[in-house]
């Protein structure tokens, strides 16, 4: 299995670097753009009603039907909101000329509390003259050809739009007509078309070696007591982060956010320590690289 063992290597205080060959970035802060916080877009016009509302279950009760009821003590926001929240944003590509290609998290930090927080992907337009970030163009991600290989939240609607219950995309490249995201639930890789759509979901498995996490929806629940299947070998929120692409626009580089862990539940380890894998994906073949 190809993979790129990137190592957390912490320097002791008393090995110094000759000054001279310490290489030096300068950087200025010479502009700032900002999308505020409680920026809102509408759902879909044929997505469920229920989308009509986002954040019900994320206070301490389990559901909570009532607009603006459940006040945030750290942020000052009243949820739930009406309508879908275009914040935060997990993934970002830059486009140049001052366009971002962005995707959205999961809707609230976990699975349980993002059922009705509907995936989007944004270009957004970097204003920095007025300090603006201004939304060109949203589009929500959507499973209408029943390529997803696992039960999704909106199973039984038409056209499928998929939740932070299904997926919690941390990274974004494009490439030709389409997008990949990395996924940090599975963690699966996925291809959309530009409408948002889904033409392609590929498990983990470079080497024909499965690696899957808790949160993926094909991993059975094991009885209390009992070991996890030899395939979890990513933690939870451990699957993938950032991702690279490489300077043909074919290959991909999807990096793990945890390292793996063996049968003992501890993480893998080179020279002693922890490494995170670095993948290879290749979207000229739609196949892991060895």
């Amino acid at each position: 299995m190809k993979q790129i063992a990137i190592g957390l290597i912490l320097l002791c205080a008393s090995v110094q670097a000759n000054a001279d060959d310490v290489p030096t970035f300068p950087a200025r802060l010479i502009g700032h753009a900002e999308l505020p916080a409680q920026s809102f877009t509408r759902p879909p016009a044929d997505a469920p009603p229920y989308f009509n509302m986002s954040g019900r279950f994320t206070g301490a009760e389990l559901r909570e039907e009532q607009i603006n009821s459940i006040f945030g003590a750290r942020t000052g926001i009243y949820r739930p909101f009406a309508g879908q929240a275009l914040q935060g944003f997990s993934g970002l590509r830059y486009l140049g000329e001052n366009r971002v290609l962005v995707v959205s998290d999961n809707g609230f930090g976990a699975k349980s509390n993002s059922a009705d927080a509907l995936l989007m992907v944004h270009i957004l337009h970097l204003q920095w003259d007025t300090g603006r970030v201004m939304p060109e163009d949203t589009v929500f991600l959507s499973d209408p050809y029943r390529l997803v290989p696992f039960p999704i939240l909106n199973e039984a609607s038409d056209h499928r739009y998929l939740t932070g219950f299904d997926f919690d995309f941390e990274s974004i490249q494009h490439v030709g007509d389409s997008y990949w995201l990395g996924d940090e639930f599975g963690p699966w890789l996925v291809e959309t078309n530009r409408n948002g759509e889904v033409l392609q979901v590929h498990p983990t498995n470079p080497g024909d070696a499965l690696i899957q996490s808790p949160d993926n929806m094909l991993v059975r629940s094991p009885n209390p007591g009992a070991a996890l299947p030899p395939t979890v070998t990513v933690p939870r929120s451990g699957g993938f982060e950032g991702m690279a692409l490489d300077q043909s626009g074919t290959i991909l580089y999807p990096i793990l956010e945890k390292p793996l862990r063996d049968a003992t539940g501890e993480p893998e380890t080179v020279n002693g320590a922890p490494v995170v894998l670095l993948l290879e994906f290749d979207t000229t073949t739609n196949t892991w690289n060895d």
